[in-house]
């Protein structure tokens, strides 16, 4: 099949909105199932400094300003953002992570992309909820980020010093029911002694 101009590939996946994407979105984009057609493209497009690759398989536009939350994501799907990231954000815990983390149902991973260090968590699939969509990331309400920690916590994988989080702004009756879809003891010990502060 004959190759698509780079300046023509990168136009049309503007067009379409995309900044993040696979081989397989590109062939999508191009209408075209050539595996080595897209394999030559894409390393056309690299040298030519126009994508950048993140990973193996997912690329990003070179000029496009997308946020490090949006990239954790697309570097491992499903996952959503949580834990100390989104504590940190919604104002829990003052203490700013220097790794983006993120829970995964897959296997737990830790991933450098363009400086950035990405963490994802594994829990079982039963416990992967409680997340919303926040302009184009996926990320833990506030209580299920609380819930996602001393889960974690009373698995002894993570610490978790709750003693110094701000609370005021939580949904506490939120807070509670998700607790109560957990079933594993050692954080439903937990879980009381964070209701006592």
């Amino acid at each position: 099949m004959e190759s698509i101009p780079a300046r023509e590939t990168i136009k049309r996946l503007k067009v379409a909105k995309i900044s993040l994407f696979t081989p397989t979105t590109l062939q999508q984009i191009l209408n075209n199932q050539n595996y080595n057609t897209i394999h030559k493209t894409l390393m056309r497009l690299e040298s030519q400094e126009l994508i950048i690759r993140l990973g193996k398989g997912k690329y990003r536009l070179s000029d496009s300003t997308v946020s490090s939350f949006t990239v954790g994501n697309f570097l491992l799907q499903p996952s959503y953002i949580s834990l100390e990231t989104a504590l940190n954000l919604y104002g829990i815990l003052s203490q700013f992570p220097y790794i983006s983390t993120s829970i995964t149902p897959l296997k737990s991973r830790k991933v450098n992309t363009q400086g950035i260090d990405y963490e994802y968590v594994h829990v079982d699939k039963s416990l992967f909820w409680g997340y919303i969509k926040t302009d184009d990331y996926l990320i833990a309400n506030p209580e299920k980020a609380i819930i996602d920690t001393l889960y974690l916590a009373s698995k002894g994988l993570r610490g978790a010093n709750y003693n110094e989080w701000d609370l005021e702004r939580i949904n506490k009756p939120r807070l509670i029911s998700y607790a109560q879809k957990v079933r594993y003891n050692p954080f439903q010990k937990l879980f009381a002694k964070l209701l006592l502060i």
